[in-house]
């Protein structure tokens, strides 16, 4: 009977083995993970030069680095394109969170009904790299008749007041930020959002729950908003924000809603790169790998102008942002009559110097703590 299961488990080990391996060659390889939003591994290239007629060792020895390379590029592809990975991910999440009840999973928590992203290193070396690029665009682009603003918006963890040992050294973050970039005046956000100002599941704010935020940021820039009422609009959907999908929680996820008046109604957006016409509100995206794009088009558009089509206010704004200006965009032309939104994370600034005279209007410099603290993908 034991040489029995001995044979039985090493002919089962044997078939997993081969199974995963033959699968790993069939399945076509995947560019990009929605869950995790993020790219995957492709089959790494192996570029050598070897001269077979000298010292093999040495030869094998000048292509150490790209051999290195390779090896280091293949590991991850084998991560990254290993058959069922989701499935896998997904049993993980069922065990840690249901069955040994803890309440982290790979960096994300849960608390409330909200999912947080354990970010707490405070990166010093992003920020210098980002101040310097927002300095950048202020010294090369802009004129002595801008008026200039910057407002920098929190991440949800800043409104965990009860577990410090998750939350950055906000104190140090915002006097580093605002002392390299003093040549604005600082609008400060921290008050005026709430953790109810957030996705329960993704790292962004609600449109329907900033409309006083937007009203403060258009009064400290003395633009006052005197337009009708706003109405929240439900799209009668739910969605599963970044958070939820990377750490597969159970949870139906957040209603998603917009805001509405007469004056975003009658609006114009243009895509500046293509010069065609975009919807303010993309419904199609909600169906998306990536659902908050329905606010302005959003997908990776670098240059986009919003305008009303009867001007009233003979003021215009030019906003320098990250994917949170997508929804608080349509709130601010209650103040303007022309707004411009430039995503330096997906145009060049010689590229915006063409495009765009900075002659007279406001500018704000509008980032989130999480793309100036955690990334270096402004150009």
């Amino acid at each position: 009977m034991n040489k029995f299961k001995s044979i039985f488990t090493i002919v089962l080990a044997v078939l997993f083995v081969f199974g995963f391996t033959v699968a790993s060659i069939i399945v076509p390889d995947k560019e990009i993970s929605l869950s995790e939003n993020s790219t995957l591994q492709q089959f790494p290239d192996l570029s050598v030069n070897i001269d077979f007629s000298k010292n093999i060792l040495e030869e094998l020895k000048r292509n150490s680095n790209n051999i290195k390379g390779f090896t280091e590029n293949f590991e991850k592809y084998t991560q990254d394109q290993f058959p069922l990975r989701d499935s896998f991910r997904k049993l993980k999440a069922d065990v840690v969170f249901n069955l040994l009840m803890q309440k982290d999973n790979n960096g994300y928590f849960v608390k409330n009904g909200y999912i947080f992203k354990n970010s707490n290193l405070l990166n010093s070396k992003n920020i210098d790299y980002n101040t310097n690029k927002i300095k950048f665009y202020y010294d090369s682009l802009l004129s002595d008749s801008n008026n200039v603003y910057l407002a920098v918006i929190p991440d949800k963890n800043y409104y965990l007041d009860d577990n410090i040992s998750l939350r950055l050294n906000y104190d140090k973050f915002f006097d580093t930020v605002l002392n390299k970039l003093s040549f604005a005046k600082y609008i400060d956000l921290t008050d005026k959002l709430t953790l109810d100002s957030y996705y329960f599941t993704d790292t962004h704010w609600r449109q329907e729950k900033i409309t006083d935020v937007a009203d403060f940021i258009l009064s400290e820039m003395g633009a006052e908003n005197t337009e009708a009422d706003l109405e929240t609009v439900s799209t009668n959907k739910f969605f599963k924000g970044i958070y939820a999908r990377q750490t597969f929680f159970k949870t139906e996820g957040d209603e998603m809603k917009y805001v509405i008046n007469p004056v975003i109604k009658d609006a114009v957006l243009v895509d500046n790169g293509l010069n065609v016409e975009i919807p303010i509100y993309n419904f199609e995206k909600i169906e998306s790998a990536e659902p908050y794009d329905m606010f302005m088009s959003y997908a990776k558009v670098g240059l986009v102008t919003l305008q009303r089509k009867a001007p009233t206010t003979g003021r215009e704004l030019i906003v320098f942002r990250d994917s949170f200006g997508s929804s608080i965009g349509p709130l601010l032309l209650n103040g303007y009559d022309k707004i411009t939104f430039i995503d330096t994370r997906q145009i060049l600034p010689a590229a915006v110097k063409n495009q765009v005279e900075f002659t007279n209007q406001d500018v704000l410099f509008l980032y989130s703590t999480t793309v100036l603290n955690d990334t270096t993908e402004l150009k």
